[in-house]
């Protein structure tokens, strides 16, 4: 059983927060064609209106639990979007923790599949201060950083999006959308090579906090 506790946001926004009561342990359930109860619901939306950084820290690690296909159609993607920026927010936070050379003596990570994406998911991270990379770029910090595509995932919060065609503008094809959270190191490496650098510049003195080897 779950009871739900009251938590008010700085800006007066009532947020209900989902607390687990300790109980015997049993089989986990399938959520499969489960519909999210209306506190759950709740709680999405009021994640969801509240500025970020006015978030109750006691709510978030239930909020990134929640399985989206119980949510209405309306809060799936919005709830998605949110929580990819908390993930890129967390990496910040981690990053700091982390030695220079984050996989050093260990072989690259390759053939990781991108995730399937919408339009609309895009446009909702380019809100959340995620920059959208262009394939030249992404090239360009696999070389800086000595991380495979893969590894830019893992390790500087790379995000990779499959797009289906847009049959109304007469798409023939998917498209791939490279992003990236405005506060992960490795955009000061982004920062120079738009600036017109070929690569001189100190970037560990300059805020960039590793490479992968």
């Amino acid at each position: 059983m779950r009871a739900f506790l009251s938590i008010f946001l700085c800006a007066g926004l009532c947020v209900p927060v989902l607390a687990a009561k300790s109980s015997k342990k049993t089989k986990p359930k399938s959520n499969a064609g489960a519909t999210a109860d209306k506190d759950t619901i709740d709680l999405v939306d009021s994640f969801l209106k509240a500025d970020t950084n006015k978030l109750p820290a006691g709510a978030i690690p239930v909020f990134m639990k929640i399985d989206r296909t119980t949510l209405p159609v309306r809060q799936r993607i919005p709830y998605r979007a949110k929580k990819v920026e908390l993930q890129a927010l967390r990496m910040k936070i981690d990053a700091k923790k982390k030695p220079p050379i984050r996989r050093a003596g260990q072989d690259p990570k390759v053939g990781c599949r991108p995730e399937k994406g919408t339009k609309q998911l895009v446009d909702s991270l380019l809100k959340m201060n995620f920059e959208q990379l262009e394939p030249d770029e992404v090239k360009y910090l696999e070389k800086k950083t000595r991380c495979s595509e893969c590894e830019l995932t893992e390790e500087f919060g790379l995000k990779i999006y499959i797009v289906p065609p847009n049959k109304k503008k007469k798409q023939k094809y998917p498209r791939r959308y490279f992003l990236m959270h405005g506060s992960s190191p490795a955009m000061a490496l982004l920062a120079a090579y738009r600036g017109g650098s070929n690569g001189g510049t100190n970037f560990f003195s300059g805020g960039f906090f590793g490479a992968c080897r």
